[in-house]
């Protein structure tokens, strides 16, 4: 099982690296190596789970490998009457500002004028890849023949890395998506919807 204090250690440093090493667009390259030396490393996520989609996109799956959900089974016609989800897509952005940071006493401030992350998405991807690795580490807990598809999209603030990443098959089979933006100001401990 993961250690969550870890996993939280881990994904901070992940966070700070992208941070100071901002990329835009589809031009996020070495972003996506960061994840997934960070998803191989931490969540023990096969090379062949990872697939580069789009032009800098990145998709991976965690396949259960539990039994079949005998609940489902018992639970009754108000359940049966739900479709099916077999496969549950998270959705975190890549891509940073072309604007320059003006925090100069982060010690991971932005190495790359002109580039930032302010906008959060370091954050988002520290946060999904975080999630990885407790999903990861709870795959027995999940029904065999279902998962869970992570989506790392560039170009969120252009010029639009989603429709690419449609195109190129990142929904196939996929029967929901979630996503979440970070939002400062909000207490901690809250969810918005």
């Amino acid at each position: 099982m993961a250690d969550v204090a870890r996993v939280l250690e881990e994904a901070v440093i992940l966070r700070r690296e992208i941070h100071a090493d901002p990329e835009t667009k589809f031009e996020v390259a070495g972003t996506v190596s960061k994840i997934r030396a960070f998803l191989s490393a931490n969540a023990g996520v096969k090379d062949e789970s990872m697939f580069p989609c789009a032009q800098n996109g990145l998709f991976v799956d965690l396949v259960g490998c539990g039994p079949a959900d005998a609940a489902a089974a018992t639970a009754g016609a108000e359940v049966e009457s739900l479709p099916p989800v077999a496969k549950v897509a998270l959705r975190a952005d890549t891509d940073a500002l072309p604007m320059t940071e003006k925090n100069d006493f982060l010690p991971y401030r932005s190495k790359n004028e002109g580039l930032a992350h302010m906008c959060g998405h370091d954050g988002h991807i520290a946060a999904l890849a975080a999630g990885a690795c407790l999903i990861a580490a709870r795959l027995d807990r999940l029904s065999a023949g279902k998962s869970v598809r992570l989506l790392f999209q560039p170009a969120e603030e252009g010029p639009g890395g989603a429709l690419p990443m449609l195109r190129a098959g990142c929904l196939e089979g996929v029967d929901e998506v979630y996503g979440m933006h970070n939002w400062p100001t909000s207490p901690v401990g809250t969810m918005r919807v």
